[in-house]
């Protein structure tokens, strides 16, 4: 009788064993799943058209569509909310196709990023390439832009630089919304004239809690015209970024957090 009841208790300890470690993992891959689904917007810049399956279920998502064909961008718009290209209208990169093309036309280094060089965006041949290369990939089906290094007003303030700039947006903005990464010189000075919504449809920035005095006031002020936000973090403690997302919850932003900027 013992030998029988201890048959049983040995059985029900296995199944209780059984049913614990069953539980453990479902939460363990629903808490995978949603580390993956973490943020609405994915920040995809070094990915490749192989990868097109792989990028799914976000609200924005910013790809360089430079490395996808027509057919897989078509694929992560089916997967995904908007998707933009990125583009640098204001340095010039050393990996791209067009480099030698136009570096007799860079002003200097970019400081911390040593494949870059500032560009002068008041060369008329300079407006005509962003403008083709952003009509091509709008081509291939991205929903909007995702233009880059408008900061380089903020290394070269001068009128032609900002005309360079207002020439190559003026020209995109007709076409498509145009999302700018950085900036806050040149949108300044958008805003001041008055016609930041004539090219702007929202902004991306950067580490905007390394500096929350600054930049937090910047941003919604911008978002007070109707512009839209995005907030990328690199490396942040989880106590910013749980500040982070109530921020971004009250004010109705989209964020990424990233590992490393990619």
């Amino acid at each position: 009788m013992r030998m029988k009841n201890k048959k049983l208790i040995a059985a029900f300890c296995v199944a209780i064993v059984l049913v614990v470690a069953m539980v453990a993992a479902y939460f363990l891959l629903n808490k995978q799943d949603d580390e993956t689904k973490k943020y609405l917007v994915g920040l995809y810049l070094q990915a490749e058209g192989d990868d097109c399956n792989d990028i799914s279920g976000y609200e924005v998502v910013i790809v360089d569509a430079a490395y996808f064909t027509k057919d897989q961008i078509q694929i992560l718009c089916e997967n995904n909310g908007d998707v933009y290209s990125y583009i640098n209208i204001g340095s010039l990169e050393d990996f791209r196709t067009y480099y030698d093309d136009f570096f007799d036309i860079t002003l200097s280094d970019y400081e911390g990023w040593e494949e870059e060089r500032w560009i002068d965006v008041s060369v008329v041949e300079w407006q005509n390439f962003c403008i083709d290369l952003g009509k091509e990939y709008l081509d291939k089906g991205v929903d909007g832009l995702f233009i880059d290094n408008t900061d380089v007003y903020y290394m070269y303030e001068t009128d032609d630089i900002y005309n360079g700039l207002i020439s190559i947006l003026s020209a995109l903005s007709k076409e498509t919304n145009l999302v700018i990464n950085g900036g806050d010189i040149f949108i300044n000075r958008l805003i001041d004239e008055g016609i930041l919504t004539d090219y702007v449809y929202a902004i991306n920035q950067e580490s905007a809690f390394s500096d929350e005095e600054y930049y937090l006031p910047y941003i919604e002020k911008v978002n007070g015209y109707g512009v839209k936000v995005f907030l990328t973090e690199y490396h942040i403690d989880e106590k910013t970024e749980e500040k982070l997302n109530k921020y971004c919850d009250k004010h109705g932003f989209l964020y990424c957090v990233l590992e490393e900027e990619d």
